[in-house]
């Protein structure tokens, strides 16, 4: 009841320690081991506390030393999975972990904006200014947000299930001139 009064609690707080297993996120699914997106926040109970109590009670359940953070919702539902390879503020450690592709691992760390359009096609949307390029993936009810720095190398995967482009606003706010056609 008290944490009621003050705002939402950190959710993994009564989780157990980490269990330790090695780190996959499926880029076809969008999903980390356990963890999937839309799914119930104690999908991802398997990385333990979060490590930042203040961050997880606004919803973002930071694992700095993993190079994860799992967004959840007001419902407690998983919304976005960030995985970061580089952190301009050097809070995340890079992931070490493996992602897949298609049922096969790929290599995402220090890769280019064309090595990664050469590895998975053409992006819906390509948004540039002199500090970074987001490359943006329609997916159906999903989208990737491949993030890459100045000098054009990958700083983060970001998958969710609310994608902004779907949203007219959010479109015209990017100056998108790409008509609205999600693949599935």
């Amino acid at each position: 009841m008290f944490e009621f009064l003050l705002g939402r609690g950190d959710p993994t707080r009564g989780w157990p320690a980490a269990s330790g297993q090695p780190l996959t996120f499926d880029l076809d699914s969008c999903r980390l081991n356990t963890a999937s997106l839309g799914g119930a926040v104690n999908e991802a109970s398997f990385l333990g506390p979060a490590e930042d109590r203040q961050e997880a009670k606004d919803g973002y359940l930071c694992y700095y030393s993993q190079g994860v953070c799992v967004v959840i919702d007001k419902d407690a539902k998983i919304t976005y999975i960030w995985i970061f390879y580089e952190d301009e503020e050097e809070i995340f450690r890079p992931f070490s972990g493996t992602v897949t592709y298609r049922g096969a691992p790929v290599r995402l760390s220090g890769l280019s904006i064309e090595g990664f359009l050469r590895q998975f096609g053409e992006c819906y949307w390509r948004d540039s200014d002199e500090d970074e390029t987001i490359l943006f993936y329609e997916l159906g009810e999903r989208e990737w947000q491949i993030e890459f720095n100045e000098r054009g190398l990958l700083k983060r995967v970001l998958a969710t299930c609310e994608p902004i482009m779907a949203e007219a606003e959010q479109r015209a706010a990017y100056g998108v001139t790409t008509p609205w056609s999600p693949q599935a």
